[in-house]
């Protein structure tokens, strides 16, 4: 059994701020020295970080809110914003392959792959 308190909360700050920081990208090598310190329960969560950068292929979901505002969920990254989107996405490494799961206009493709 899980117990959370306080410092299960600071952990999975930290944690979340390792890893999903908006101005770095870590590599699979520092997303496993960061696991080899973390809890069980954070460890599953960099599992599936870890399992993008193996696969190298990761999907991408981005939609327009009512106020116009672009929102984005790329990887294991979510944010508002066309320039923070292309940002985020110019510091995958190259060899990610991205698969598209925005929403299409009725009679367009429901997944797209890209380079």
């Amino acid at each position: 059994m899980i117990e959370y308190d306080r410092d299960s909360g600071l952990e999975e700050a930290l944690v979340k701020g390792i890893a999903e920081g908006q101005t770095w990208f870590p590599t699979s090598e520092q997303i496993g020295r960061l696991k080899a310190l973390s809890s069980p329960a954070m460890q599953r969560d960099l599992n599936s970080i870890a399992q993008v950068l193996s696969e190298q292929q990761s999907t991408l979901l981005f939609f327009w809110l009512p106020d116009g505002r672009l929102s984005y969920s790329v990887g294991w990254y979510n944010g508002l914003g066309l320039e923070r989107l292309k940002e985020k996405l110019e510091q995958f490494p190259q060899q990610i392959r991205f698969i598209d799961t925005s929403s299409r206009p009725e009679g367009g493709a429901a997944v797209e792959e890209f380079e």
